[in-house]
């Protein structure tokens, strides 16, 4: 280890140390996304909506 926290600002962008936190964040969402055939047309109508 470099001596810093695994929370400091690291210049070099290694995010390795939050692997695991990341893969827990992705069990958890990823089952609560339904995609579905209207989902492309939703995402047409916000950004139209956004611009």
């Amino acid at each position: 280890m470099n001596g810093r926290p695994p929370h400091s600002y690291d210049r070099e962008g290694d995010l390795s140390h939050y692997r695991s936190v990341f893969e827990a964040i992705e069990r958890r969402v990823i089952p609560e996304v339904v995609i579905t055939r209207l989902t492309p047309y939703l995402l047409v109508l916000v950004s139209a909506a956004v611009l």
